[in-house]
């Protein structure tokens, strides 16, 4: 009898956790104080639900640097005889026959107390039963990770968002596709890779392979776009897959990339049998636009059947922003719809943001179609209202962004000469082709700047003038205005030579005409002196400009020499009284 209770207790355990995990994934974020590393982890499980399915109430979190603590799941309504006491329940996401997906958020705060690079992990003894290529996968641990970097140089960081949901359907004998819609609030840059499902750390699941291919197809993601393509299922069934996704950044403006983090996701697909239904999505060419304008561009949608369409990742999920939009998000045969995204400066990012669309026909199994585009979101160019200049300066006033919180300064340059540049279609800042150079950097609080030229200039000659924004994270305006200014400067700013002034007629009888070649100056002392040193004769000439006469009465014939003092130097003649 007793062997028969201990048998009966082994088998109801085995029930009691069989069919589970299906995906999970777990992110992170910096929170306040930041005078400290304190970070939210949140772990995000997708399971099976129904009698004799494990439910977790709490989820184990080990944080890297040698601590673990149980973290409460978090989601859903209490009460529900989910058998979790006053815990949370979780949510029923898909509820489906034979198909039921449970949503389970767990949620903890820890602080780290050193910099450094540290594995979060959790670890959950069962997947669900029955995954093809996982053998037995009801007795496999269920293991994700991600990677927190933690550094001065870095202030603030939070994990790559994963929109798109990590339990999907395809069909058997038809291309699979999946985007996880990845975003960073950061605008930090992300990159994908696959990776095998994990039993733990460093630990792939013994006998897992990926997904089998049909003849010359294959199982791939796409590193900078995150499009999962698997041509084709080989048969009906259950699969899981994982997902790395990195983030980097630059650290200042001029640097490379580094790693910063990562997120690791291990999906599920279900391949189920279905007609095979023509329907594609046209595209949308990048582009770039300048904060504060309305995107709105229009993309066709040909199916047979009816199609459902979803907006992923940033545009559609980034929080505390306004948000795009798709209409309409349902038609039949072949219709249009538009993309729609009213945006302003808390979009702006030196990386582009990756608005992802799917069209999903509306039937059972589901089958997906993937679009997407690049949208960049410059910050607003500063517009020059007033250009003096005064002798030796231009004084250059422009309109202070308001509304971005975000920006840095102004970026002043100047080019002399000619110009016959404008920026492309997305080409910000100012490009050492364009030949002006960076001349000065100005606070966001500035809206003048003085340019006292330091290279010589002739007076008359043509001069050209920029100024754009420059966010926190080094993306520059468009050179979107352009001034071109004619420089007034004192007519000579280099040493007096010989060659600049002429006397005449020499020699002379009596007066001599003095000629300053169109030259300005102040004041003029001229003073003759005999061939011995001995002082003739002198006189101060204010505001000189053209010609000066020379009164030289009652000399003998013979050599002197004329000293004309300048505030640009002096220079010396020699003539001679006939």
């Amino acid at each position: 009898m007793k062997k028969i209770i201990l048998l009966l207790q082994f088998f109801c355990s085995i029930a009691i956790f069989a069919t589970h995990n299906r995906s999970a994934e777990i992110l992170y974020k910096r929170i306040p104080p930041y005078t400290s590393y304190t970070y939210s982890i949140t772990v995000i499980r997708y399971t099976d639900n129904g009698p004799g399915v494990a439910d977790r109430c709490q989820d184990t979190v080990r944080f890297g640097d040698g601590q673990k603590a149980v973290a409460l799941r978090i989601n859903g309504g209490t009460g529900l005889g989910c058998g979790c006491a006053s815990n949370n329940c979780g949510e029923i996401i898909i509820n489906e026959p034979g198909y039921v997906v449970k949503k389970n958020v767990y949620s903890i705060i820890h602080t780290y107390g050193v910099p450094g690079t540290f594995i979060v992990s959790s670890l959950d003894v069962n997947r669900n039963g029955g995954i093809l290529n996982i053998p037995n996968s009801i007795n496999q641990p269920f293991y994700i990770e991600a990677v927190i970097v933690i550094s001065p140089s870095i202030p603030l960081n939070a994990s790559p968002l994963l929109s798109n949901l990590p339990v999907d359907k395809g069909r058997f004998n038809y291309c699979y596709y999946h985007n996880p819609g990845a975003y960073d609030e950061d605008g930090d840059s992300l990159s994908y890779h696959l990776t095998p499902c994990m039993s733990g750390s460093n630990q792939a699941i013994p006998g897992y392979t990926y997904p089998q291919v049909g003849p010359g197809g294959s199982f791939s993601i796409n590193p900078t776009t995150g499009l999962l393509t698997w041509c084709i299922p080989q048969a009906q069934g259950e699969y899981n897959f994982a997902i790395v996704v990195k983030e980097w950044r630059k650290i200042n403006c001029s640097g490379s990339y580094q790693f910063i983090g990562s997120v690791m996701r291990d999906m599920q697909a279900v391949v189920n049998n279905g007609t095979s239904m023509f329907m594609s999505l046209s595209s949308i060419v990048d582009t770039c636009v300048v904060a504060g304008t309305v995107f709105n561009k229009t993309f066709t949608v040909t199916n047979s059947n009816q199609t459902n369409l979803t907006l992923i990742g940033s545009s559609a999920n980034a929080s505390n922003l306004p948000l795009a939009t798709l209409s309409p998000t349902t038609g039949i045969n072949t219709f249009n719809s538009s993309v729609v995204w009213n945006t302003n400066c808390g979009h702006v990012q030196n990386n582009s943001h990756q608005i992802v669309y799917y069209a999903e026909q509306v039937n059972t199994p589901r089958q997906k179609t993937y679009n997407q585009f690049n949208l960049k979101v410059v910050p607003p160019a500063p517009v020059i209202v007033n250009v003096s200049n005064p002798t030796n300066h231009i004084i250059l006033t422009w309109k202070k962004i308001n509304g971005c919180g975000n920006i840095k300064g102004y970026n002043v340059y100047r080019k002399i000469g000619a110009n016959s540049w404008s920026h492309s279609a997305c080409e910000t800042g100012v490009p050492p082709y364009a030949g002006f150079t960076l001349i000065n950097f100005n606070n966001p609080n500035d809206t003048t700047y003085d340019d006292g030229f330091f290279t010589p200039v002739a007076n008359g000659s043509t001069g050209n003038y920029i100024v754009t924004t420059v966010m926190n994270d080094c993306l520059e305006s468009f050179a979107d205005s352009i001034k071109t200014v004619s420089f007034v400067v004192g007519l000579k700013e280099n040493k007096l030579t010989d060659s600049d002034i002429s006397v005449y007629p020499n020699p002379f009888l009596n007066n001599l005409q003095i000629d300053l070649h169109a030259l300005t100056f102040e004041k003029i002392e001229s003073t003759l002196y005999s061939i011995d040193g001995k002082l003739i004769k002198s006189q101060v000439d204010k505001s000189c400009k053209g010609y000066l006469n020379f009164k030289t009465t009652d000399l003998k014939a013979g050599i002197y020499f004329l000293y004309l003092k300048t505030e640009l130097g002096t220079v010396v003649k020699k003539v001679v009284r006939e």
